[in-house]
């Protein structure tokens, strides 16, 4: 499994990428997207598009997660919310499927740190990897991803435990044979 994670804003947005190693997840590559700051919001948001398209054109994700946060002032939250909706949209293009936010306390909890500045330090410990004291926004890339990947892995596992051969369901009135088709046939309108 391949997570692309994600630390957005609409200036300087974090990116890690984490992949299946013999003993549990690895960072195999991570930087940051830089946008001119004194150009309007819609520009920088089309230099986003392009720049996380060419990472899923790059690393190739199985999955995709970004840190979801409040943010108060009016302006801020706009910006934001429109750069997760690019990742949401590329998420969409590229994989069918949509990206998962993930909190700022579960990824706080998951990596095991209660600042910014924990995390950095949690995540240069946890990978033997240098992040400069500044790029708070990589580590914060990185420790999404991570807890992307413990998220995603336990929800997989949890699947597989729990998977049992699926039983016909009944509804009053009607039956459905085994192996029988619950809705209408593909190209059959449902008659009202």
């Amino acid at each position: 499994m391949i997570i692309l994670g994600f630390d957005s804003a609409s200036v300087v947005t974090g990116w890690a990428v984490f992949q299946d190693g013999p003993s549990g997840p690895v960072p195999t590559a991570w930087g940051r997207i830089l946008l001119p700051a004194k150009k309007p919001l819609g520009f920088r948001l089309v230099l986003f598009r392009d720049a996380i398209t060419e990472l899923f054109d790059t690393h190739k994700p199985d999955e995709v997660c970004y840190e979801h946060t409040h943010v108060k002032f009016f302006a801020a939250a706009r910006a934001l919310y429109m750069v997760n909706g690019i990742i949401e949209m590329v998420t969409a293009e590229k994989l069918d499927r949509e990206a998962r936010p993930i909190r700022v306390a579960t990824i706080r909890k998951t990596v095991g740190s209660s600042s910014k500045a924990g995390t950095r330090d949690q995540v240069s410990r946890l990978f033997s990897i240098h992040v400069p004291q500044e790029k708070f926004d990589i580590s914060d890339a990185l420790a999404v991803a991570y807890t992307g990947f413990e998220l995603l892995g336990k929800a997989d596992e949890s699947k597989q435990a729990k998977a049992k051969p699926a039983r016909p369901k009944k509804s009053k009135g009607e039956q459905v044979a085994p192996g029988g088709n619950e809705g209408p046939e593909e190209g059959v309108t449902p008659s009202v």
